[in-house]
């Protein structure tokens, strides 16, 4: 054999030697990442996003008053109901009276907080009627309202004589039965004049002032 003969076969054996070297190393790499996969424990998928909860719906109703009379006390309360708001009065037209505002979020169980310290008022609408019970003078008393259609109903008017005197807030409750309402100035209480409920319009010292429905919006 000749040395150019020699050279050529040693070069073909290098050759192959390489090939087969190199199929080896790439069967080693698959079973050793096979084995790795096969090792590695699976990967549970990501929860998907839960819808965060609506508030309940309530139910679309127009504006209602419920006016009633609160046993122990003498005296009458109406609650003036719009959407999620809803307004409150009590009111014995002597000297016990009491605002409150509050709401619904279901559109049937109410919450309200009085202007005085403590008051509270809590309601259910059910079968057509208002009841619950009202926190008043430091007493628990419970009511029961009954719907009422205009021209009566929960009437509010505030009247300011002079940029000097502390505004007159006056509160009526309207019924079928007559009317009751207080007027207040500060820390003075009086019974209310009357109000016509048709115009709106009372005399309250000698001048006309207007009064508005409570529709239950915040006052």
């Amino acid at each position: 054999m000749t040395i150019a003969a020699g050279a050529l076969v040693a070069a073909t054996v290098l050759g192959l030697s390489i090939t087969a070297a190199n199929r080896d190393a790439e069967r080693a790499a698959r079973n050793t990442a096979a084995a790795a996969a096969a090792e590695s424990p699976a990967v549970p998928p990501s929860p998907s996003a839960q819808p965060s909860p609506s508030a309940p719906t309530v139910p679309d109703r127009p504006p209602t008053t419920y006016a009633g009379s609160i046993a122990g006390l003498g005296a009458s309360i109406a609650v003036a109901v719009n959407g999620r708001s809803a307004v409150g009065y009590v009111c014995d037209g002597k000297r016990v009276e009491a605002w409150y505002q509050g709401g619904t979020t279901d559109g049937t169980a109410f919450t309200l907080a009085g202007n005085a310290d403590g008051a509270t008022l809590s309601a259910k609408l059910g079968q057509g009627a208002l009841a619950g019970t009202v926190r008043i003078a430091g007493r628990d008393l419970t009511f029961t309202a009954q719907p009422v259609q205009a021209p009566n109903g929960l009437f509010r008017a505030v009247e300011q004589a002079a940029a000097t005197q502390a505004a007159t807030v006056v509160g009526w409750i309207v019924t079928p039965d007559g009317q009751v309402g207080i007027q207040r100035r500060g820390d003075e209480v009086a019974p209310a004049p009357v109000l016509d409920p048709a115009s709106g319009t009372a005399t309250l010292d000698g001048r006309a002032i207007k009064a508005v429905p409570v529709t239950g919006a915040p006052l």
